[in-house]
């Protein structure tokens, strides 16, 4: 059984998506909790980023099931909203999990709804 503290991940990136997803982000959960569920997702490679200018733009934590991508959260930078930095986020995850094939999440006071990805992302 592989041991935790030999996964490797990046403190500083985890403390800098942290940071970005308590400020912007809709949860009211402690740094500490929150640094936690960042940490495992880079572990298991689940997590994308933008950055820009030493800025993150947004950011989105997953888990893949079978050829489904579930998006729990996907926290965008208030004044990047409308650029297209979902659909960024969701092909960087789609270059690492190409076999996936359909998209899950939901938003603001929806159900979860499904997608097909490359529908979603306008891509054929």
């Amino acid at each position: 059984m592989e041991n935790n503290s030999q996964l490797y991940f990046d403190r500083d990136v985890c403390k800098k998506i942290t940071e970005f997803w308590q400020k912007y982000g809709y949860y009211s959960a402690s740094f500490d909790e929150l640094y936690k569920i960042i940490q495992q997702h880079l572990i298991y490679n689940t997590v994308e980023y933008i950055e820009h200018d030493n800025l993150i733009l947004g950011f989105a934590r997953y888990t893949i099931e079978g050829s489904t991508c579930i998006c729990y959260d996907a926290v965008i930078r208030k004044g990047y909203e409308n650029k297209d930095i979902l659909k960024l986020l969701l092909i960087k995850g789609w270059k690492k999990y190409p076999l996936t094939t359909k998209l899950k999440f939901e938003r603001e006071g929806t159900k979860m709804k499904e997608y097909e990805i490359a529908k979603f992302l306008g891509v054929k």
